[in-house]
Formats: structure tokens, sequence, C-alpha cells
């Protein structure tokens, strides 16, 4: 019996040091989870996410950021090589702009530093958007209503390149998505429509599917495998 006790006492100091080491590495991780995000000025982010949503930014004026960047699909544009101006194809894909602030660099080369850096290159970079700068500021600060917020923002209606980023920025800086999937779409609700269109269509095609392979004649077939649906 003697023999038991300090058999289970070694036993629990033995596993309870080794989870309390497990415990402290944890702690010590160097990548820490997702928060939510920071929202310290409310109406730079309305306006960044105006802008970031506003082909007018595009010289053709159908492109707008959201377009390879969708947060509708996940932050991009799903495609192999994005389509910018005149229907050009460039050479990469787009990244997702999803916790896109938590990057050490932007850009797949890393050549921006920032989220603001970033920003300013797609308007004016002739395979995505083709705006020169200046024509793209003269076009924002030509809108009564962007002056307006820019002089409740900025102090005064002045519109410049480093504005407009910088609102942006501000805006991408809160499209993250902490902890789960549900938590996520209640940090960004546009994204519901999508996840649920997206869940129901899953359902669909996956019953259609079984269907199909219930009324063919090759019954020795194995069943397709069930997908993971929510």
């Amino acid at each position: 019996m003697r023999t038991t006790v300090q058999f289970i006492l070694v036993f629990a100091l033995f596993f309870g040091g080794a989870a309390k080491a497990d415990r402290v590495s944890v702690r010590s991780e160097p990548i820490s989870p997702i928060q939510d995000a920071t929202i310290t000025d409310s109406a730079k982010v309305e306006l960044g996410k105006q802008l970031f949503f506003d082909p007018r930014l595009s010289l053709s004026g159908v492109i707008s950021c959201n377009t390879c960047h969708n947060l509708s699909l996940g932050g991009t544009d799903n495609l192999k090589t994005s389509v910018g101006h005149r229907w050009r194809a460039g050479p990469v894909n787009s990244p997702t702009v999803f916790n896109s602030s938590l990057s050490i660099a932007q850009f797949w080369d890393g050549r921006a530093a920032n989220l603001q850096e970033q920003a300013a290159g797609p308007i004016e970079a002739d395979v995505e958007m083709a705006m020169p700068h200046t024509l793209a500021v003269e076009v924002i600060e030509s809108i009564p209503g962007y002056r307006s917020q820019f002089a409740a923002i900025y102090g005064n209606e002045d519109v410049s390149l480093d504005r407009i980023t910088d609102a942006i920025a501000v805006f991408e800086e809160t499209l993250a998505t902490p902890n789960s999937r549900s938590k996520s779409l209640r940090v960004i609700p546009c994204l519901k429509p999508a996840a649920a269109w997206v869940a129901t269509t899953g359902r669909r095609l996956a019953a259609r599917r079984f269907k199909r392979w219930a009324s063919s004649s090759r019954t020795t077939q194995a069943p397709p495998p069930r997908a993971a649906l929510p």
C-alpha cells in the first residue's frame, strides 16, 4: 500500500511538472493568438472603408481595392492571377487582406513596410488600377462628402495621397479574424450572407452527388466522402 502511494506521488509530481513546463512554454510562445481589432477612431475607419470600396480611385472607374481583396471571398479574388486595368492579368495573385496588419511586410516580395505604403501601390500600378496619384487625389477632393470627412478627421479639407492611404490602412487594420469563424463573422457582418450561401450550396452539392452515386449501376463503388460542412 505504501509503495503504491509513493508511486502515485512520484507519478503526479513528474507529470504535473511536465504539464507546468508545457504551460510555461506556451506562455513563452512568440506567436500569440489573433486579437480583436482595436478601433480608436471610428470616423477614420469609416472613411477608409468607403475609400476601400470606391472604384473612383481607378482610372476606369470600375476597380476598387475590394475588387482584388474581396471581403466576401476571404479577402482575395480567388484567381490564379488578379485582373486589373483593361482586363489585363497581373503577374501574381492577391494575398488576403484579412489579418494583413500582422504581416512583417506587405506584397509577396515584401517591398512595402506597412499597410499604408502598400495601399498606394495598386492605385497607380498600370496593371492594377492605373490611376496617377495626382489624379486620384483630385477625384477624391472633388467630392464634397469626402472633403467634409477629411475636415472632421484631419482638421481641414486638404486631400492628399498620404491621408487617403492612411484611412485605408486604418480600415484594413480592423479586418482581423480572431479566435473562430463565428467570431470573425461577428467582426465583419458583411460575410454572414456569403457564409450562409456557401454552407447551403455545399450541402446541396453534397446531396446531389450522393444521389447520383446511389442511382448509378456501379453499386460496388464506395460512397463519395462527406464534405466537412458547418
